[in-house]
């Protein structure tokens, strides 16, 4: 509930323009076919994206067996195995770039964790690979969102050397911006934790919650302290630095308004 309560506020934040109020809208279920034995496969644990006319979902049990659902139609396919990545086992994000879904993870068994990524356009139902060059290390636990012109990775939990021995840590070079345009990588926002929420709006990306994790005893020794930023989460808009966010309950935070006088202080 809490990681809930945490993106409900992060998508306040981001989305929400100076002024702007909020509105509930109708509710209503249109299940269509969706619960007809054999139209889709059941899964957990998987990820769906909306393309503005078609609903993409890979992952889960089934792996990169991902599959296309048309509303519009009520109807569904298989998207291509050819050329997929290997299935993502240690956790995985996908973004819609309004052409393409990216899908990045990781594979491999632990501490030994690989990238595991590729771009699926959904018109041609092919795959392309990803270049890793320049990219962020394997990490799970991460964030990624799209901010109109590339893929931001932020956060997550790799395997760094410590003393001979491979540690479990969030204390990692994680952050990265993808531009498929040019297939390059650079520099992203350090978020030091994982498990946290992220929102993308604009050239605002809010990041909330997570953990600052060091998985092995060593007294004395903290990388978590100095690096993780204070209060439960921070901003980044634009060029300018990142913005802790101290308090969920504080006044809202300018120049956009949360709805209802609750919002976030930096």
């Amino acid at each position: 509930m809490l990681t809930k309560h945490l993106l409900d506020l992060a998508l306040q934040l981001a989305l929400l323009a100076p002024g702007a109020t909020a509105a509930c809208l109708p509710e209503g279920w249109d299940n269509g076919r969706l619960g007809t034995p054999g139209l889709m496969m059941k899964r957990y644990s998987h990820v769906a994206l909306w393309t503005g006319t078609q609903m993409l979902v890979i992952g889960g049990p089934t792996g990169m067996a991902g599959e296309v659902y048309d509303p519009v139609s009520d109807t569904a396919r298989p998207m291509s195995t050819t050329g997929a990545p290997e299935f993502p086992t240690g956790g995985f994000t996908a973004v819609w770039t309004g052409r393409e879904m990216i899908v990045w993870g990781t594979a491999g068994a632990p501490p030994s964790l690989v990238h595991a990524a590729g771009r699926y356009d959904p018109a041609t139902d092919t795959w392309r690979p990803i270049s890793f060059a320049g990219a962020p290390p394997a990490v799970f636990g991460h964030t990624a969102t799209w901010n109109g012109t590339r893929m931001v990775v932020t956060g997550g939990q790799g395997y760094v050397p410590f003393n001979g021995v491979q540690v479990l840590t969030s204390v990692v070079p994680s952050g990265g911006t993808y531009d498929p345009s040019t297939d390059t990588w650079g520099p992203g926002p350090t978020y030091p934790r994982g498990g946290h929420v992220a929102v993308q709006a604009g050239d605002r990306l809010v990041l909330l919650g997570g953990t600052c994790s060091w998985g092995l005893l060593t007294p004395g020794y903290d990388p978590c302290a100095g690096t993780d930023p204070p209060g439960i989460g921070m901003i980044v808009e634009g060029g300018g630095p990142p913005r802790a966010v101290t308090s969920i309950d504080a006044p809202v935070l300018p120049p956009r308004t949360p709805p209802h006088g609750a919002g976030l202080k930096s």
